[in-house]
């Protein structure tokens, strides 16, 4: 965590600083969402097929995607790391605004599967 101030005021960010990060416009920011309900469940960043990889997931998303038919869709991409590091801190944080219940256990913001309370109401069923 590190903090930023600006004109905008001061914000804290999981982001590096960008000196830190590729250049290269070879990164994108996808969701992973269930299709019968378009509830986002996952926000993350890659490159490459980073979106396809299951492996180090954590059990919430694991639950989530053995229950329910899931798909996964880019938001955007030809990022640079830093460029897709700062818009998935900013979709993570719209898309909890709009009521969307992320699984992510490590996130932008500091909130996620971690604070598992009726919140995730919809995953109860699963546990």
């Amino acid at each position: 965590m590190r903090i930023e101030i600006s004109s905008n005021g001061i914000k804290l960010t999981a982001v590096p600083d960008e000196s830190e990060l590729s250049k290269a416009r070879v990164f994108y920011v996808y969701e992973r969402f269930i299709k019968d309900t378009d509830q986002v469940f996952y926000i993350g960043k890659g490159k490459g097929d980073r979106f396809k990889q299951l492996d180090r997931r954590n059990f919430y998303f694991l639950k989530v995607k053995e229950h329910f038919d899931c798909d996964v869709r880019i938001v955007k991409e030809g990022l640079s790391e830093y460029e897709a590091s700062v818009l998935e801190e900013e979709w993570f944080s719209q898309r909890e605004k709009e009521g969307h219940i992320l699984t992510n256990i490590a996130v932008p913001n500091g909130v996620g599967a971690n604070d598992l309370p009726e919140k995730y109401e919809y995953m109860l069923p699963l546990l």
